[in-house]
């Protein structure tokens, strides 16, 4: 079921579709969010449970995806050497 989208917000210009999505074996509303890549116009697909935020603050930016896993690299490379 679509949601509607707030195209005057600047967080949602990469959303392609945001839509309210149930399965049968899952308590609860789920939110499937589609945006594109601004860099390499991959689509990713967001599934979660958070209904109150803009379409456009709940995607991960490829930046902070990258962040992330340098991060957990550090820590994986410490563990391992202490």
């Amino acid at each position: 079921m679509p949601r509607p989208i707030d195209r005057s917000n600047p967080a949602n210009a990469l959303i392609i579709a945001d839509e309210t999505v149930y399965f049968n074996n899952t308590p609860g509303v789920w939110r499937r969010i589609t945006a594109t890549c601004p860099d390499s116009n991959e689509v990713y697909v967001t599934l979660t449970n958070e209904m109150t935020l803009p379409p456009g603050c709940t995607q991960p930016s490829p930046a902070l995806a990258l962040e992330h896993r340098e991060n957990l690299q550090s820590a994986r490379a410490e563990v391992r050497g202490g």
